[in-house]
């Protein structure tokens, strides 16, 4: 789990997000998500605006060598945006 400001960067990370991403607990907080991850597919996913209208969008990534995870970016009603990644 990863959330993102209205930014594009990083507020929050668990700690198998860290893990998979290989990022510090300290060190992380407030980075863009194209520091975060190598895979511009991941990043043009997460820091295209959902529709308008829209709660949420899905679709399958290789998340940086580390296989393949199902998506799922919603919007909260903060104007975060909440990342989860679930292997497939």
């Amino acid at each position: 789990v990863i959330v993102l400001d209205d930014q594009d960067r990083m507020t929050m990370a668990n700690a198998e997000a860290r893990r998979l991403l290989q990022l510090s607990a300290t060190n992380s907080v407030g980075k863009a998500a194209a520091e975060l991850f190598e895979s511009s597919e991941v990043v043009e996913f997460v820091t295209q605006p959902i529709e308008e209208g829209g709660a949420a969008r899905e679709r399958m990534v290789e998340l940086d060598g580390n296989g393949r995870y199902r998506a799922r970016l919603t919007k909260m009603d903060s104007g975060n945006r909440f990342l989860l990644l679930r292997s497939s």
